[in-house]
């Protein structure tokens, strides 16, 4: 029986190459847009929980505020989990990407949200070594460059308190490894 549960972010953020020094990590909102090969990258972290069974299948959810335009958003592995939402800018953290593209998804036109498969799935390339109580962070870019007007997604973070069911979370599904009846026969000794 496969059974999910969540992970919350530990942190997120947004850099912006045309203000390279500027930090957003207090952001109720973060983007992933380019304009004229002028690009903004969003970065997020978690750390997966302890121990809950055989994971087949992790996905990073992020609820897109419909602003944006129908664009490809490439998902990436961070090459730095230290990086701090108070610090991070584009100046020191947009060369932040590990490998290749995990996992790609298009904007929708209205708010929902959008998934990207990181282990499992439609992973392009996936995690297969992510497991639990690992911190892992993501990068996410748009696909191509080159158009006229901000194209993108924009989407809440975990500052964003006003629904708190639209913050970023990865969902993982699993197979437990939780045997009831040894669990009964474990319960049966101690009262006994």
């Amino acid at each position: 029986m496969a059974i999910n549960t969540t992970s919350t972010n530990n942190k997120d953020t947004w850099i912006d190459e045309e203000t390279p020094s500027a930090t957003h990590g207090s952001d109720t909102q973060m983007l992933v847009t380019e304009s004229y090969n002028t690009e903004r990258y969003s970065l997020i972290s978690f750390t997966l929980p302890s121990d809950l069974g055989t994971i087949s299948k992790i996905s990073l959810k992020l609820y897109d505020t419909g602003n944006g335009n129908p664009r490809v958003l490439e998902c990436y592995q961070s090459a730095n989990t230290t990086w701090s939402e108070a610090t991070a800018n584009w100046t020191s953290d947009n060369g932040n990407i590990s490998g290749s593209v995990i996992h790609s998804a298009t904007c929708p036109s209205s708010a929902e949200w959008m998934t990207w498969d990181i282990r499992g799935g439609s992973a392009t390339n996936p995690l297969t070594s992510l497991t639990w109580g690992n911190t892992v962070s993501f990068t996410l870019k748009t696909a191509t460059l080159g158009n006229a007007g901000w194209l993108g997604g924009q989407f809440y973070t975990k500052e964003y308190t006003t629904d708190t069911t639209k913050q970023p979370y990865l969902e993982i599904t699993y197979e437990s490894t939780f045997n009831p009846s040894i669990a009964r026969r474990r319960l049966l000794l101690a009262n006994m």
